[in-house]
């Protein structure tokens, strides 16, 4: 109930049931032998592209969070992983623009992307790992923040979450998702 088709837009609607704190994310099967996923390394070693678009609900200016690209959990709080790279947006931390998140070894770095959140809107999110292991974001094909290089070998899983942060429902509806990765290391 809480993921449909769109009727309006070609996608899914991911929606929150209703509860602050509810939380509606979407990822690959992790169990072992019942998806290509965990048989597949996707690390950074790997120069991983990943894709998505997504277009944000109609109400942003209260309650809601955002959260989509590669993490070693599904959760949004940044200092959880110590390894990450995903864009995020948050009504409870005041942003008004995608925000850039990427943790190598543990250090955090949280860079503005200047690209404002509207409702209604459609992102297109991309995260490419070069050979040298750098991060590129882009927001809209527009290359927005490039990090130092990140550890080596470390499988990151693609996420794309909306979470409420008060009691009324929020959705946003989700185009597509892309991973791919080099052929041979």
């Amino acid at each position: 109930a809480l993921c449909a088709y769109s009727s309006t837009l070609a996608g899914l609607t991911l929606t929150t049931a209703g509860a602050d704190n509810d939380q509606m994310i979407v990822c690959p099967h992790l169990t072992s032998g019942l998806s290509a996923w965990t048989g597949i390394k996707w690390g950074t070693e790997n120069q991983t592209t990943w894709e998505t678009a997504i277009t944000v609900g109609d109400d942003i200016t209260n309650g809601v969070l955002l959260w989509a690209g590669l993490k070693l959990t599904n959760t949004p709080t940044i200092a959880t992983d110590a390894d990450q790279a995903f864009f995020r947006f948050s009504t409870d931390d005041g942003d008004t623009n995608w925000m850039i998140e990427s943790s190598i070894a543990n250090v955090d770095t949280a860079t503005d992307s200047g690209v404002a959140v509207v409702i209604n809107t459609t992102y297109k999110f991309k995260i490419v790992i070069d050979s040298a292991r750098k991060a590129e974001f882009y927001i809209d094909d527009v290359l927005i923040y490039k990090t130092t290089a990140l550890t080596n070998d470390v499988d990151f899983i693609p996420y794309i979450g909306i979470q409420a942060l008060n009691a009324a429902a929020e959705f946003v509806t989700l185009h597509y998702i892309k991973m791919s990765r080099i052929l041979f290391e």
